[in-house]
């Protein structure tokens, strides 16, 4: 074809780049309202960017508010940015209502009218980058340019927002202090907002191990035998104070303001940064600490704990090395980066080599080295202001693991010849990958591809017969055809030489990327390697809720923010976006000598504060984690406990006067009065607790407590409302206890245990494993850590969880914790025969969450209805915030007239993300046979029964989330199949999470309720020993498992134990039946069960996993 018609120009050919399209859209919006408006192209551009690009917008705000001028545009924005920054300034003004956070009791009261620079629930950002271009009359930092009244003014009241936001109150929720879960660290936070940095740099510091080691040896500096005074050896008092606390405290966040006060460093300021205050602080506490070392004469033939020693070196061309300066001593490294860097720039072990390496033009170079390291050391990042702006900043990148070796003054010519070898391989492949581009590319485009292509099209894709071939090979004439067959030819062989040539330079690039990975990581520079401890991270906005912190403690990563500690992965650690756009980030790294096994110590904290965390054990936030002795405390004072551990700064008058429902105000109860003790034994109840006065009268107690065994014959309950007694007080010492029937949960019968089978089972077997699951058939679904849960009795809340939100079993928190330590979290379900009648009122007596009224005569076993208030929801939350329990709430299903969905508005609002789902009816096929419905009672009445349900719940404002529902939950008469038919699934699938059943291996009801076959339990038990059992108990439900992973749904045994009506004498609460539910459960998890919920029940059942304490005999 001629040239004329093939030849296309560079914008046919060339697409346009993203910034042009943008632009290119940008101008067609601006002509677009200058054509519906007339106003100026000014005018056109100022709306447009008003509304964020949004050109209806755009033109409705122009024709609202007239042809306005784009100063008096700009001046309103001005006006309105300063209006809602610092609007408290102007007279009447008055903050929004804050709504209430979700699941908290409204503590009442109104805050302050001031503006919150701490809260990380704003609408809106307060203080952003601006769309203006850049001017000097509206930058943030001191500029060559005079000022101006208007900067005066901004300054002014920058400044009179600061300092409201240093006086305001303290803003942390009253509930928000709980037990601390695990191993996970200890918040620290500052009682003052403007020294929140002070809070991040000292838990930064407690998390290097060698700060702990050694820290913890040093002796306090006293004052006439009483806590110093005065500076400095107050503040290393008060430190030592809060590093035990962190250590060895059970509370999750520890509000401190005594060390803050006995530091004294200056607040944030919005003309300081916050790396230039933390550094000053982190300088002013490693020079006091490491000069208590010193003297102390801790570190004898150790590095120094903070100091390193460092010297500057000058090595001319010719000629040995020459000292410029000697030996000086530093413990911070400030280190500067560029967000206009070139890729790569901004490495933290590349600038540090370019800030202590200068390599002369005249072949010279001067270093600075360190002739003696440190246990720990700090870089302070300073982000320089970019040159020009720029849309992608270079980012700060720094390794986990840091090699100081080429520092070193030991490695001088060592680290040199490195840094020539490196400096040698990075130019050989730019200079490799230039000729490279040059071959491949031209105008951005890559020419090998293009030629590849045109030829690829003209020999296989244009077909024989098409206009492209009739045109150019039926119509062609001889010398043109054999001309462009010369051309083709030449282009192949162009194709074959630069393929050719471009693989001979990819080979040798990757050949010396090899090299300069090999000389990178010599291991005669790898001796002194330095872990990451921690990251200090601001996001380039004011307020304690803009500065945050990342810690390494016990393998784990943890995000500090505030009162909050989340864990995290070490990717999010050393890939941190924030602060990116804002010229901030992180701007403190602290890394530590990585220890031998042999070099770590155990830190010996100072006896004085290592009894400050044993009162917690006493103390309202944090409840004992050793129940045992808190038991036999409180069965001698008879008292109620709730004393709030002075490290938090809250006296114990203003913790006795809280709501008695708010958030995780726990309780420790116990029998008798509910006196409390307050801080000096009847003095005026507005004075703060005395720590020292508590250890003794703890001490005091526990010694009458010893004399008194004699005066007494029993021991009361801890804390179980509605417990059996075990043992009855009779007076006198010598009395013995009156004899009481023995409750089933501790029924001790023991039966005889089955024979082994004859042959034994194999006592060894071998097992291969394969390394992919993928090469292994039949397996089951993904199980979670999560797939054995509780499934508990409404009725018997109280007995297990404690009677309301304030008053929570300890035991029960003890257990969770040991098994969310395992499995992650618990999974409970709350529910059972008792959910069906339960119905909601306001308040029940005497503080309780639920209560039970009489039997229900129709049901064969006298179950009760159980009446609840909103407080079991708080009880819930409660137990959730402390350990990671997550749950399944029963709703009632007796009267599909009327279906009291207040459990389910109350559980979706108070619980959150941790209410799992809503079961709907439990155990319906058996409705007929309990009188809850006729005795024609259907899989297709319960169908259509569900139907009504979600029908009436689609149309309640209260239920937001409508597709958590869980049913059948058949226990037997009818199969799952039978549910299936009436097509339960496909009608319902949108408002279903999960699909359930459930099923007891048999029964015990005959001797209790006198229904059904009696069953011996000693013939029984042979049968919960054998394998056989758990597979002949799923088989029933493959078919269902396969169908609701064929719906994308998880099937779930919502309820099931050893055997229905309280399990067995001997079986239920045996090893052997211990055994049997390991077997059983996974039997289930093979048959694709996605979870099993063990049921737990009330005192009169045997087959409790767990039971509330029991009453002990002395």
């Amino acid at each position: 074809m001629p040239s004329s018609t093939t030849h296309t120009s560079q914008s046919e050919r060339e697409p346009l780049k993203p910034d042009e399209v943008k632009a290119w859209l940008n101008e067609q919006d601006i002509s677009t309202i200058i054509e519906f408006t007339n106003v100026d192209r000014d005018v056109a551009e100022a709306a447009l960017l008003k509304s964020k690009g949004n050109v209806q917008s755009a033109l409705n705000d122009i024709f609202q508010g007239g042809m306005r001028e784009p100063e008096e545009i700009e001046r309103e924005k001005a006006a309105q940015s300063i209006r809602e920054d610092f609007g408290h300034l102007f007279p009447g003004y008055t903050e929004p209502e804050r709504g209430r956070d979700r699941g908290l009791r409204d503590l009442g009261g109104s805050r302050k009218n001031s503006i919150d620079l701490t809260s990380a629930e704003e609408s809106s950002t307060r203080f952003r980058a601006t769309t203006r271009s850049p001017d000097p009359n509206w930058a943030l930092v001191p500029v060559a340019s005079p000022a101006k009244p208007a900067d005066d003014d901004l300054n002014k009241a920058l400044q009179a927002s600061l300092d409201d936001f240093a006086e305001e109150s303290d803003d942390m929720p009253p509930d928000v202090i709980s037990l601390r879960d695990g191993t996970r660290p200890i918040a620290l936070r500052s009682d003052t907002p403007s020294k929140a940095y002070m809070a991040l740099v000292f838990q930064s510091l407690f998390h290097v191990p060698q700060v702990r080691q050694r820290c913890s040896k040093l002796r306090l500096h006293l004052k006439d035998g009483a806590k110093p005074t005065d500076y400095p050896d107050s503040a290393i008092w008060t430190s030592l104070e809060v590093f035990t606390v962190l250590d060895i405290g059970d509370i999750s966040v520890v509000v401190e303001s005594d060390m803050i006060q006995a530091w004294d460093c200056p607040p944030l300021q919005h003309n300081l940064s916050v790396g230039q205050l933390s550094k000053h602080f982190l300088e002013k506490v490693v020079n006091v600490l490491q000069e208590d070392l010193n003297q102390q004469k801790l570190e004898e033939g150790r590095p120094k704990l903070f100091h390193f020693s460092y010297c500057k070196i000058h090595v001319a061309p010719s000629g040995p090395p020459t000292t410029v300066y000697k030996s000086e001593t530093g413990h911070v490294v400030p280190i500067e980066i560029s967000p206009d860097a070139s890729p790569g720039g901004n490495s933290l072990v590349t600038r540090l080599s370019q800030t202590f390496n200068t390599y002369n033009a005249d072949g010279s170079s001067d270093h600075q080295l360190i002739t003696g390291a440190s246990e720990m050391v700090t870089f302070e990042i300073t982000v320089l202001a970019p040159v020009l702006p720029t849309p992608s900043p270079e980012p700060l990148t720094y390794p986990k693991t840091l090699f100081l070796d080429e520092f070193l003054a030991e490695n001088l010519d060592l680290a040199n010849e490195t840094r020539e070898d490196q400096r040698r391989y990075r130019g050989e492949i730019e200079a490799l990958m230039e000729r490279r581009r040059a071959l491949t590319r031209f105008e951005d485009q890559d020419t090998l591809e293009n030629l590849r292509g045109t030829i690829d099209y003209y020999e296989n894709v244009a077909p024989k017969g098409s206009p492209e071939y009739f045109d150019g090979v039926l119509k062609c004439n001889i010398p043109e055809r054999t001309a462009a067959l010369q051309n083709n030819a030449l282009n192949h062989a162009f194709q074959s030489n630069t393929n050719n040539l471009v693989i001979v330079i990819d080979q040798r690039v990757e050949t010396l990327r090899a090299d300069l990975e090999r000389v990178s990581n010599n291991p005669e520079l790898q001796k002194h390697a330095y872990d990451l401890r921690a990251v200090l991270v601001h996001t380039g906005y004011p307020g304690r809720k803009h500065i945050y912190s990342y810690v390494h403690d016990n393998g784990t990563w943890w995000h500090i923010l505030d009162y909050t500690v989340r864990e995290v992965t070490e990717d999010v650690v050393l890939s941190d976006p924030s602060g990116l756009h804002t010229n901030a980030g992180p701007y403190m790294l602290i890394y530590n000598r990585r220890q031998l096994d042999r070099e770590i110590e155990k830190p010996e904290w100072p006896a004085t504060f290592v009894v400050m965390p044993k009162i917690a054990i006493f103390s309202e936030p944090s409840l004992p984690l050793n129940h045992d002795v808190a038991l036999h405390y409180c069965q001698f004072t008879r008292t109620t406990i709730a004393v709030r551990n002075p490290r938090l700064g809250v006296d114990v008058e203003s913790a006795r006067h809280r709501p008695p429902n708010i958030h995780k105000h726990l309780i420790l109860k116990c029998c008798g009065s509910a006196s409390k003790i307050s801080s000096n034994a009847g003095a005026s109840s507005n004075s703060t607790f005395s720590p020292s006065f508590f250890l003794w009268l703890m001490l005091g107690l526990f010694v009458a407590s010893l004399l008194c065994r004699a005066a007494t014959a029993s021991i009361t309950v801890y804390g179980q409302a509605g417990q059996v007694t075990l043992a009855v007080p009779n007076g006198t010492a010598t009395a013995a206890p009156a004899t009481v029937t023995t409750a089933a949960a501790y029924n001790t019968t023991v039966l005889k245990p089955p024979p082994i089978p004859n042959p034994p089972p194999a006592a060894a077997f071998t097992l291969t494993l394969q390394q992919s699951s993928s090469s292994v058939t039949g397996l089951s679904i993904p199980i979670k850590g999560t797939f054995w849960g509780f499934s508990v009795e409404m009725s018997v809340i109280t007995q297990l969880f404690g009677k309301n939100s304030s008053y929570v079993q300890v035991p029960l928190l003890n257990l969770l914790a040991n098994i969310q330590e395992r499995a992650g979290a618990v999974h409970v379900r709350i529910g059972g025969n008792t959910q069906e009648y339960a119905y909601y009122v306001d308040a029940l007596p005497d503080g309780h969450a639920i209560s039970k009224e009489k039997a229900d005569t129709k049901n064969p076993t006298e179950t009760p209805a159980v009446i609840y208030t909103m407080d079991l929801f708080y009880l819930l939350s409660n137990i959730s915030s402390l350990v990671n329990a997550r749950w399944y709430i029963g709703m009632p299903f007796n009267d599909t007239s009327d279906f009291r969905f207040q459990i389910v508005e109350y559980a979706e609002a108070i619980l959150g993300n941790n209410l799992l789902g809503v079961q709907v009816a439990n155990e319906p096929d058996l409705y007929a046979d309990h009188g809850h419905r006729n005795k024609t009672y259907s899989p297709q009445n319960y169908t259509n029964e569900f139907g009504q349900l979600v029908t009436a719940m689609a149309a309640n404002g209260n239920i937001p989330v409508k597709n958590t529902l869980i049913g059948p939950s058949v226990s037997g008469t009818w199969t799952p199949e039978m549910v299936w038919n009436t097509g339960f699934i496909e009608e319902y699938t949108d408002s279903l999470g999960a699909l359930a059943v459930e099923h007891y291996p048999t029964d015990n009801c005959q001797p209790i309720y006198g229904i059904g076959s009696f069953h011996d339990p000693q013939t029984e038990f042979p049968n919960f020993l054998n394998h056989t059992f758990g597979v002949t108990l799923c088989e029933p439900y493959l078919n269902s498992t396969a169908i609701a992973q064929q719906a994308g749904k998880p099937f779930l045994m919502f309820e099931t134990n050893s055997a229905s009506c309280g399990g067995f004498p001997g079986i239920s609460d045996s090893f052997g039946a211990a055994l049997w539910a390991l077997d059983y459960g996974l039997q289930m998890a093979y048959s694709n069960f996605s979870g099993a919920m063990m049921h737990v029940g009330g005192q009169n059942v045997f087959y409790n996993p767990f039971t509330g304490m029991r009453l002990l005999r002395q």
